[in-house]
C-alpha cells in the first residue's frame, strides 16, 4: 500500500475489506463528493444560504471519515459547529480557503490511489 501525505485510508480499508469493487466505488464516491463540495460551499456562503451550507458541511462529515485527513475534518467540524449555533459571522472565508487548499492535494492522492 502506498503511503500518502494527505489521505489515510484506514477506515475505508476497514469498510471495504478485500472487496476491490467496493473499495474502488468508495474511492470514486469520496473523490467526486469532495471535488463538488468546495464550489457548492463557496456558492452557498456567497449567497448566504446558511441552510444549504449546513447540509453540505454535515454531509461531508461522513465523507471525510473515508479521507482520513484530520486537518480537513477539524475545519469541517468548526464550520458545522458554528453553523449549528447560527453564528454566521465566523471565519467562513478562511475555512473555505483552507478547504480548497487541502482538497486539491487530497483529490490528487485519491485519483492516484484509484490508479493503483
Amino acid at each position: 500500500m502506498t503511503t500518502y501525505k494527505y489521505i489515510h485510508l484506514d477506515y475505508l480499508e476497514t469498510i471495504a475489506g478485500d472487496d476491490h469493487s467496493l473499495r474502488k466505488t468508495l474511492l470514486e464516491m469520496v473523490q467526486q463528493e469532495l471535488s463538488a463540495a468546495v464550489p457548492e460551499m463557496e456558492r452557498a456562503y456567497q449567497e448566504q444560504q446558511w441552510h444549504n451550507l449546513h447540509e453540505i458541511v454535515h454531509k461531508l462529515k461522513s465523507t471525510l471519515a473515508f479521507v482520513g485527513n484530520p486537518q480537513l475534518s477539524k475545519i469541517n467540524q468548526h464550520m458545522l459547529s458554528h453553523l449549528e449555533q447560527q453564528n454566521y459571522n465566523a471565519d467562513y472565508p478562511g475555512w473555505l480557503s483552507e478547504y480548497r487548499a487541502l482538497t486539491d492535494p487530497i483529490s490528487a492522492e485519491l485519483i492516484q490511489e484509484l490508479k493503483n
